[in-house]
């Protein structure tokens, strides 16, 4: 069964639909189990969730890009000769037409709040950024398990 059969059935078993109500982890909870290949991933970051902003922040958007690299991959799409980062692929993804723009919103509000993630910050981020960021990727993986 295809990721887009699997989500609909789970759509149907729980007689709602994804990301209609719920928080961001509940709704990553939801989508894992039509994402096995990401549900170790997802695991992990609920796990930070509670623990560490920045290493929250750093997980939320290595899912991103996996699932992205995933897309490219399926699609034949290149980003280039450098390493295949969110900003590279959403560039080649929503200009080949496979991310709808809608979409690519949510990947971008992972980027802005991500990136700095990684730095050291005067100013740190809060759960408030983790908290948009979770959400922004609990919408981007619902497209994905149903596409």
């Amino acid at each position: 069964m295809g990721p887009a059969a699997a989500a609909e059935e789970e759509k149907e078993r729980r007689g709602a639909k994804l990301g209609v109500a719920g928080s961001a982890e509940q709704r990553l909870r939801q989508v894992a189990v039509l994402l096995p290949d990401l549900a170790a991933d997802l695991a992990a970051l609920q796990e930070l969730l509670v623990l560490d902003v920045s290493s929250s922040l750093n997980k939320v958007r290595f899912i991103a890009e996996k699932a992205l690299h995933q897309v490219c991959v399926c699609r034949g799409l290149s980003w280039g000769q450098a390493e295949p980062t969110l900003e590279r692929m959403k560039g080649t993804v929503v200009g080949s037409g496979c991310v709808p723009k809608n979409i690519a919103i949510h990947l971008e509000t992972i980027q802005r709040n991500t990136s700095p993630g990684s730095h050291y910050q005067e100013h740190a981020l809060s759960h408030t950024h983790v908290t948009i960021a979770a959400s922004a990727l609990a919408e981007f993986l619902e497209w994905y398990a149903a596409r």
